[in-house]
């Protein structure tokens, strides 16, 4: 497995001040490297060997008073925890107690976990998500969203919209009845991307 130089990746993730698609901090830390042009198993090694490296790095930023966020389709580094609602809250309390991708992602024997078969519904599942990528952006926009939102935030700015736009509620437009339907859709869709 090739080594991420940790104090490097802090810095980067500090100076970067925003959120990072996992695609960009390959191309960073592994410039010579070409990911559309690698294996499945190859793209893994690469995947793998950077979570490794980032849930290392994630004690370390928490004592500096930060949360690393750690998905692969935002990554970064935040000022503080995000809030969230009593269901969602318990489970993720539950998830630090023992976090098990941090558990998967720091024992090197799971470098070589996968076979090539799975590898494959991996990646294919991944490119689904990193084609929403634009309606993610979208979604933030319509909600008035920036990153990192809470699911309180969401929840929130969804019940104030939807009231706004609600067909019973606002007879007087039809093309309100349109923006009820995409506001609906959007907080749908990012109630699937909170991250935390």
């Amino acid at each position: 497995m090739k080594k991420i130089n940790l104090d490097e990746l802090e810095t980067f993730l500090i100076e970067g001040n925003k959120l990072f698609m996992e695609a960009e901090l390959i191309s960073k830390f592994y410039p010579d490297i070409k990911i559309y042009n690698i294996s499945k198993v190859e793209l893994y090694h690469l995947h793998f060997t950077l979570f490794h490296h980032l849930y290392k790095l994630k004690p370390i930023i928490k004592t500096k008073g930060l949360n690393l966020q750690i998905h692969f389709m935002r990554i970064g580094i935040v000022d503080t925890a995000p809030t969230v609602d009593s269901d969602y809250d318990y489970v993720h309390q539950q998830l630090d107690k023992v976090d098990s991708l941090a558990e998967f992602y720091l024992d090197e024997v799971n470098y070589n976990y996968f076979s090539e078969e799975i590898l494959e519904n991996w990646c294919n599942s991944t490119l689904i998500i990193i084609k929403n990528n634009d309606y993610y952006n979208e979604a933030l926009e319509l909600l008035d969203l920036k990153e990192p939102f809470a699911l309180d935030d969401l929840k929130n700015n969804y019940r104030r919209l939807a009231k706004l736009c609600h067909p019973d509620l606002n007879q007087t437009n039809s093309s309100d009845y349109q923006k009820f339907l995409d506001v609906n859709r959007a907080y749908q869709f990012l109630l699937k991307c909170v991250i935390v």
